[in-house]
């Protein structure tokens, strides 16, 4: 048998052939590489959610999340509350440039020294014992209400919650406060409502509700006047009670007149009568406030009741922006029985 050489290829049929074996050499190894490179996506989602549950895991595992904060707790966290709206802000404060240079590249002397601000007076409260009488620091009329918001932010902090209302009181019926600062003092009331309020002595005599209405609301101007009758107690810490009565009168149409007093004194006003029954309650207890800070700004030693902001309740209003001592201020007004 005889063996033949293997015959050569052309030099023009390899070139030919060159490009062809390469980018199928190369195409093959891609895919080989891309195959092995490529996750399956339901293998990515389970890493994905993987790595958030033991990120999850490691951040809160010394957390509890079921047991309810404390009593405790919650104090400390509406005192750190207080103390942080206590505080001015330099949100908007306009910070002085770069300092002026002559020609040789030094800074200007200044003729002037900025003013730095003062810190507001500071009340000390010492040695307090027993419950607070409500015109406690009524004397200090002259002082800002930072003052007194420092006074129930210190109060606050050191758990004394009866007497940081009166303080809080004070920002809002004693002293020249700004809307900020009154917003403050309306959140610390707020925050200790619940302090309660000694009766007082001599006892305030009640008070009335008058409503007179058209024949044809007699019956849901009752439910909505004994509402709000209840919402007024309360709004005074009880330390006034309020009693509804209402009566139906023939020439009222369309409207409704609310009165406020006892005997034969009494402050009325007359509003359009709501459209929408549930909102009957709300009317009178707005017209209510509308009397009361009339009444109050005739008292020079009150500071002038702000109204409420769009949006805000009536009840809320009455019982944070009318202080306790305006209430008796208020109610001291009208003849006794």
């Amino acid at each position: 048998m005889t063996f033949k050489a293997p015959v050569a290829l052309p030099g023009r049929l390899f070139r030919g052939l060159e490009a062809p074996l390469r980018n199928w050499t190369n195409g093959a190894a891609l895919s080989r590489v891309s195959a092995v490179g490529r996750i399956p996506k339901w293998l990515a989602v389970i890493l994905a959610m993987l790595v958030v549950g033991i990120v999850w895991h490691v951040g809160t595992r010394g957390m509890d999340f079921l047991t309810p904060p404390t009593a405790a707790q919650l104090e400390m966290a509406r005192t750190r509350a207080s103390q942080q709206l206590a505080k001015p802000s330099n949100l908007f404060a306009v910070h002085s440039g770069p300092s002026s240079q002559n020609a040789s590249g030094q800074p200007e002397p200044r003729d002037q020294v900025p003013a730095t601000v003062e810190a507001p007076p500071r009340i000390e409260f010492g040695q307090l014992t027993g419950e607070p009488e409500l015109d406690a620091w009524f004397e200090l009329s002259g002082l800002p209400a930072a003052s007194f918001i420092d006074l129930a932010s210190r109060l606050e902090a050191d758990t004394r919650m009866t007497w940081a209302r009166v303080a809080w009181e004070r920002v809002i019926d004693r002293s020249e406060a700004d809307e900020d600062q009154m917003q403050a003092a309306l959140k610390g009331v707020l925050r200790t409502r619940l302090a309660p309020t000694p009766a007082p002595s001599p006892p305030v005599p009640g008070m009335q509700l008058l409503v007179k209405v058209p024949e044809d609301r007699i019956e849901l101007s009752k439910r909505a006047a004994e509402q709000a009758a209840l919402e007024l107690t309360s709004a005074s810490s009880d330390l006034v009670q309020f009693e509804a009565k209402v009566a139906a009168v023939d020439e009222l149409e369309e409207e409704l007149e609310i009165a406020i007093g006892r005997a034969d004194s009494f402050s009325a006003i007359r509003i359009r009568a709501p459209e929408v029954p549930t909102n009957y309650s709300e009317a009178m207890l707005m017209s209510v406030f509308r009397l009361v800070a009339s009444q109050l700004a005739t008292n020079p030693e009150l500071s002038a009741v702000v109204m409420p902001v769009p949006g805000e309740k009536a009840k809320q209003a009455l019982g944070t922006r009318i202080t306790r001592k305006a209430w008796l201020s208020f109610a001291s007004a009208y003849a006794d029985p």
